[in-house]
């Protein structure tokens, strides 16, 4: 996964601690996963997640509707 692209903010995620000793067969996203629900926010996402060779679900929240 490439960095964020320079927009003045300091980006990041923490996983950690995990401890389990096998493959990752899924992942889920459980909700308010974009600031407003726009399409760049979407695509930077997807762009996070297309090197992941697994089966994900997005659980939209509140912010996740683009109002």
């Amino acid at each position: 996964m490439k960095g964020a692209e320079n927009t003045g903010c300091l980006t990041w995620a923490y996983i950690g601690d995990l401890h389990f000793t096998g493959n990752v067969d899924s992942c889920v996203m459980p909700g308010d996963n974009t600031e407003d629900g726009s399409a760049a926010q979407y695509a930077s996402i997807r762009r996070g997640l297309d090197g992941l060779n697994i089966l994900f679900h997005a659980i939209p929240g509140d912010p996740d509707r683009n109002s």
